[in-house]
């Protein structure tokens, strides 16, 4: 079973994985992180849901901190991206 990804903090994980995207139940029925976004949509499309979803995220964090994605990744923490 593939997981696309997995949201957590101290309280626990939730994961996007084939009980998701291999679903034939209501999306109602699911608690997965995407949110329904790849309830029943088959793992290829999930897969690409997923990482348009990735690339939105770290787009709109570069915007509010005024960095592209790779110096996110590879660079030094943008003034206030920690709350320093």
């Amino acid at each position: 079973m593939t997981t696309l990804i997995v949201i957590g903090n101290s309280e626990g994980q939730r994961r996007c994985d084939a009980k998701c995207y291999d679903a034939v139940t209501p999306v109602a029925d699911c608690d997965c992180c995407c949110g329904g976004r790849n309830h029943g949509a088959g793992k290829d499309r999930a897969m690409q849901q997923t990482a348009d979803q990735a690339r939105a995220w770290v787009k709109a964090y570069g915007e509010k901190y005024g960095r592209d994605g790779l110096s996110m990744i590879l660079g030094e923490p943008a003034q206030g991206e920690l709350g320093l």
